[in-house]
């Protein structure tokens, strides 16, 4: 399946996990989990680590600490592991 890169992945329209001035499509981002074969723990041990360094008791919660500029840093990095994990 193929996913296109998108900046509207973060933005302030669409429905999803919103934080500081942003929000996270997150039916795009339970997609590219899947695709990349990533558990809730793989995400948070994700977004645990630099340059995020956000935690939460859930994915949700911890996006929600990212601030605009992680945000969209973070569905860039999400997309470049899902084109290269094809």
């Amino acid at each position: 399946m193929a996913y296109e890169v998108k900046r509207e992945e973060v933005t302030q329209e669409q429905p999803g996990e919103e934080g500081e001035g942003f929000s996270i499509d997150l039916t795009w981002l339970k997609e590219s989990q899947k695709a990349l074969k990533w558990t809730d723990d793989t995400m948070l041990s994700f977004l645990a680590a630099p340059p995020y360094k956000v935690s939460g008791k859930n994915v949700i919660e911890a996006l929600g600490k990212l601030t605009r500029e992680q945000a969209v840093n973070f569905t860039n990095q999400i997309n470049t592991k899902v084109e290269n994990n094809r």
